[in-house]
């Protein structure tokens, strides 16, 4: 139900004004399940390094990290350990993340300014996914990389919208996307190449039009301390 509300309001808010200016919803919290009473454990744990944190990003974005590599994460360790992946994926330690606000808004995606090392990898996962160009980012991505960007292809073609908020930064000059990029890929693919439509309505699947807004995660950091730079 958490789902549903949150993909009627974007659309709602879509039907209600073409401007799609940045507004924050509040939304009923989703409800959150837990497999084990040990990934309970690490969400609370997570919840507690990082109070600021909405519980569904946690629970989306953090959480299956966690679970993976381990938790807290480690910076500066053994390049080759596990646990340092997080320095990949986090960029900074925790007294940063601890320090962002965070806000669901439903935004434009052709108004976001991402720098240019996200609009480089958005195109190189569609030469190599879509259009079978192998590029450097989708051979270290591997085979499964592929199934989860036409997954979201799939889903943007049913629904119009994500299923699930990708998570970005606003620096102030320029967008990062830290979660979310086989999303991001799947809609500007989607936007670009109506041939992909096409074939989804031909084979008589249920499609919605794609939505002019979507639902982001945005953080915004501390004033002066932006998460990268633009290039």
């Amino acid at each position: 139900m958490w789902l549903l509300s949150l993909v009627k309001l974007c659309k709602l808010k879509t039907t209600l004004s073409r401007k799609a200016s940045p507004v924050s919803h509040n939304i009923d919290p989703e409800p959150l399940v837990f497999a084990t009473e040990a990934q309970e454990q690490m969400f609370n744990d997570i919840r507690t390094e990082l109070p600021n944190f909405p519980h569904s990003l946690i629970y989306h974005w953090l959480l299956p990290f966690a679970e993976d590599i381990g938790w807290p994460p480690v910076f500066n360790g053994d390049p080759m350990a596990k646990i340092a992946r997080w320095q990949s994926i986090l960029k900074k330690p925790l007294s940063y993340w601890s320090a962002v606000v965070w806000s669901l808004e439903c935004l434009n995606p052709n108004q976001l300014t991402f720098a240019e090392k996200e609009l480089r990898g958005f195109q190189d996962m569609i030469l190599g996914h879509a259009y079978g160009r192998q590029t450097l980012l989708t051979i270290f991505l591997g085979e499964s990389s592929k199934r989860r960007f036409f997954r979201q292809v799939s889903d943007l073609l049913t629904m119009g919208v994500f299923t699930e908020p990708p998570v970005i930064i606003d620096n102030g000059t320029h967008i990062d996307l830290v979660d979310g990029s086989h999303r991001m890929a799947a809609l500007v693919f989607v936007m670009n190449d109506s041939r992909v439509r096409a074939a989804h309505e031909l084979r008589g699947w249920p499609s919605e039009p794609l939505s002019e807004t979507h639902y982001f995660w945005v953080g915004y950091p501390p004033a002066g301390n932006p998460l990268s730079d633009s290039r």
